[in-house]
């Protein structure tokens, strides 16, 4: 082997180990990552959620706006209580608790989320996140908002069953 090559080789292998150095010690967090308590759902660029004082299945403040109750309503045979967090805006995303109850404590398989019109057309509908006593989710709202829009709940039983109900979006 020429000293060409040899000097080729050894070159290759430094840059290559330098961009393994430099991928392993990433110390910029991601704009979307896991929260590190594990609580199973991501947040975006600039959202966070307080987790002191929270163990198990307790509740978490939101800095995600102001709290805004959007009551109860009976979906299927659940009673389904729902929690707005900031304003909505065409556009724009806003966080959601939903509190499920219903008979025996029967859970659902599936809760899902829109804002806009019963059929959902132009909206993104959003999963929501099983967090201990109750479900949380980011759903955007669609641009231009529709006339009469809402925030549309959809549940889902273990028998794949869906009921959808909807809450006023300036409650």
């Amino acid at each position: 082997m020429n000293r060409n090559a040899l000097t080729t080789i050894l070159a290759s292998s430094m840059a290559l180990a330098g961009l393994t150095l430099t991928a392993c010690e990433q110390t910029e967090p991601s704009d979307d990552h896991t929260d590190a308590t594990g609580d199973g759902h991501t947040h975006g660029p600039g959202e966070d959620h307080d987790h002191e004082g929270e163990s198990g299945d307790a509740g978490h403040e939101h800095d995600e706006g102001e709290p805004h109750d959007l009551g109860a309503a009976t979906i299927g045979t659940l009673e389904v209580h729902a929690t707005r967090y900031g304003d909505v805006a065409a556009g724009a995303e806003t966080s959601v608790d939903i509190s499920v109850t219903g008979e025996g404590g029967a859970q659902p398989a599936a809760v899902r989320i829109w804002i806009g019109t019963e059929d959902a057309r132009g909206s993104l509908k959003a999963l929501a996140d099983a967090e201990g006593d109750h479900y949380h989710a980011h759903v955007q709202a669609p641009d231009p908002l529709p006339q009469g829009a809402a925030l549309w709940i959809e549940v889902e039983s273990a028998a794949g069953e869906r009921s959808a109900g909807s809450f006023p979006l300036d409650g």
